[in-house]
């Protein structure tokens, strides 16, 4: 999958119902140019601590779109 806003919200798409069964949300907030780096916003409530969910999704947006060179919180 190219690397792009739409692909990346995709993906954070597919994630956020997880986010969300352990009482978190995750916000998409920025494709880094230049850096290929994701920054996204997480909120957790539940049992995951937002270092976990923030690993989890890293993980799979890295695996679905090879380019994006990493995930990154943001508050």
């Amino acid at each position: 999958m190219e690397l792009t806003e739409e692909n990346v919200n995709k993906v954070i798409d597919f994630q956020h119902p997880y986010a969300v069964a352990n009482g978190g949300s995750i916000q998409f907030v920025e494709l880094e140019s230049g850096t290929n780096i994701v920054k996204v916003r997480l909120t957790r409530t539940g049992d995951m601590t937002c270092e976990r969910m923030l690993e989890l999704i890293k993980e799979y947006m890295m695996d679905e779109i090879p380019d994006c060179h990493g995930v990154v919180q943001v508050l």
